[in-house]
């Protein structure tokens, strides 16, 4: 299997949110806020706009991430440009 730019930087990111994710202290987070973070520590922009998604959607089938559930119901976010993205935990171990 042949590694591709974008699989590099999908590891990165996940490698990235392993390290932060223990860190985190229990902070609800959308992969908006996760990314703004990676950039402000120099980490590359992505190959392509969906590959954010690819890494939380990995991260969720890993178990490091869940979705922020209240009363059963999974919350979101209301983004600036009106759309509504998940809200994000760390999976309890």
């Amino acid at each position: 299997m042949v590694t591709t730019a974008r699989d590099n930087w999908v590891n990165t990111m996940l490698q990235l949110l392993r390290v932060w994710l223990p860190r985190s202290h229990g902070v609800v987070f959308t992969c908006e806020h996760f990314a703004t973070l990676a950039f402000f520590r120099g980490f590359p922009e992505p190959p392509d706009a969906r590959a954010w998604g690819t890494v939380f959607q990995r991260a969720k089938r890993e178990n490091l991430i869940e979705q922020y559930v209240v009363d059963g119901v999974p919350q979101t976010y209301l983004t600036s440009s009106k759309h509504r993205t998940p809200l994000w935990h760390r999976k309890a171990a």
